[in-house]
């Protein structure tokens, strides 16, 4: 082999897939009553109440010899029988400061307009419906106006107007600082619904994804040799330090065969996932893609398997090969299987020695534990 070949694992490894007014309980015992007067305008007049009509006789006098005096029909002229509507009064029957949430009010707080929760019904400014508003109300103070004692949302909050408030937990057009990854959903992308709640439909639980730039050397990798034969494995995990052979300094942290120098010959080793749960994903198409840096000599290259039970056990892994991105370019004459004899990643590709992607397709491997390694052989 020769002494310059590096390989290098990326950052990413994806597996995608006024007052406010309540009603008051009881209302005053002191009732305003309005009394009216029924006139029939018809000819057919009612039969006379015996307890009210004086007797007539046959001679058309009185049964007591008198005069019949016609019954007092005076209109009480300071608003007795007559009167339509109490002081304060509404057409709709509702009297805006008594307290009290009646007729077509929404809210009533009283003389003093001091709202309580009773005195606004019960209705805060969430789900209020208020079509002046650019959006939903999501929090703040309701009021209730005191000459109409309708709802006053002035000092509501609303869905759309910029500002992180209420309820809310994201505003339409800007940044989310959350993503399905850290929400547990898996991958996708997160949106800002109509309610400013972050809407997760777009998540997709089948999946996963390694950033090695943001998390550092992820936990539950492993390293190994796939035979005892071969040299020990060089798989080191961190920052590149500018090996002349390698991807030059590169300070965000990586997976990859020697960090600041050569990888070793007569290697047959791998670098193994720990075990992610595919049993969501069963019956669905699932996609893993890598990406890569290679740099290898001419007998050398590495290849991609995957197991869905007993890691430990060579015979249970399976190479997989890319549909998408770059391929593997040749068949390489490594010391050891399985890179031996194998169509692999190799320096026949014309992209070797800078990033790439390739994409493998997982589809007949779920419906429970799936295994990655990343296998490297060198002569």
């Amino acid at each position: 082999m020769l002494t310059r070949g590096s390989a290098a694992l990326g950052s990413i490894v994806t597996l995608a897939m006024g007052c406010t007014t309540v009603i008051r309980e009881e209302a005053s015992q002191e009732t305003n009553c309005t009394c009216m007067t029924s006139v029939d305008a018809g000819n057919d007049d009612p039969e006379p109440d015996p307890a009210t009509t004086t007797p007539v006789d046959d001679d058309g006098d009185d049964a007591g010899g008198g005069e019949t005096e016609s019954p007092d029909t005076d209109t009480d002229t300071d608003g007795g029988a007559a009167e339509s509507s109490s002081s304060g009064g509404s057409p709709n029957g509702a009297f805006c400061g008594n307290g009290i949430i009646e007729g077509l009010e929404q809210c009533d707080c009283g003389e003093g307009n001091v709202c309580a929760e009773k005195e606004l019904g019960g209705q805060g400014c969430v789900g209020l419906e208020d079509p002046k508003a650019p959006g939903v109300l999501t929090g703040g103070v309701l009021l209730c106006t005191a000459a109409s004692c309708q709802f006053d949302t002035s000092n509501c909050f609303s869905c759309g107007d910029g500002f992180i408030n209420g309820n809310e937990t994201c505003e339409p057009g800007q940044d989310i600082e959350t993503s399905c990854e850290e929400l547990g959903l898996g991958l996708g992308e997160v949106s800002c619904g109509d309610d400013c709640q972050v809407d997760t439909r777009g998540c997709n639980a089948c999946g996963f994804i390694y950033t090695f730039d943001d998390g550092g050397c992820s936990d539950g990798w492993t390293t190994s040799s796939t035979t005892d034969d071969a040299a020990a494995p060089s798989w080191a995990c961190g920052a590149i330090g500018g090996y002349d052979e390698g991807p030059g300094f590169y300070s965000s942290v990586v997976w990859g065969t020697a960090l600041n120098g050569p990888y070793q010959g007569n290697e047959s080793s791998a670098l193994t996932t720990p075990a992610q749960d595919l049993a969501v994903c069963e019956g669905q198409d699932v996609t893993l893609t890598v990406r890569h840096w290679f740099n290898f000599a001419t007998s050398d290259g590495g290849l991609i398997q995957v197991a869905t039970a007993n890691p430990d056990d060579e015979a249970s892994w399976t190479t997989i090969e890319p549909f998408a991105g770059t391929f593997y370019s040749a068949l390489v004459t490594a010391s050891h299987p399985p890179v031996a004899n194998a169509a692999a990643f190799s320096n026949f590709d014309p992209n070797a020695g800078t990033w790439v992607t390739s994409d493998f397709d997982l589809t007949d491997f779920t419906g429970g534990d799936l295994y990655l390694r990343f296998v490297f052989g060198s002569d």
